[in-house]
């Protein structure tokens, strides 16, 4: 079962879209715990989404210690369609803030702009 996430807590992890001046290390989402309260572009593939009272989590692993990303509720009308739909079995890029939320990692995204599916190039 999921719980509920601090709102006070998720307000503080969105940030400003970045600056094309301003370059943000692209890490793994199994890197994100060493990146703590820093804001950076978390790349993995999303392998399960889940709907919940306060938004929808979007899952790399189900290993709960790695970082999940999460839109909160009040955000999800920004997205042109279910991000379920539009992000699930994807490989993604997020922007933000990793942020520790009890035992787990949290990155709160709040519009498109902070998440891009990732090309992989054919060899």
């Amino acid at each position: 079962m999921v719980r509920a996430v601090s709102l006070a807590i998720l307000a503080a992890t969105l940030v400003a879209t970045p600056a094309s001046t301003q370059p943000y290390p692209t890490i793994s989402y199994r890197d994100a715990a060493n990146h703590i309260d820093k804001i950076v572009w978390v790349e993995g593939t999303v392998l399960r989404t889940v709907a919940a009272a306060e938004g929808t989590y979007l899952y790399f692993s189900n290993d709960r210690k790695m970082v999940a990303l999460i839109i909160p509720k009040e955000y999800l009308s920004n997205f042109p369609g279910s991000p379920g739909h539009m992000y699930g079995n994807k490989k993604v890029k997020a922007f933000g803030k990793v942020q520790q939320d009890g035992t787990r990692l949290l990155l709160a995204i709040d519009g498109p702009k902070k998440v891009k599916t990732v090309t992989q190039k054919a060899t």
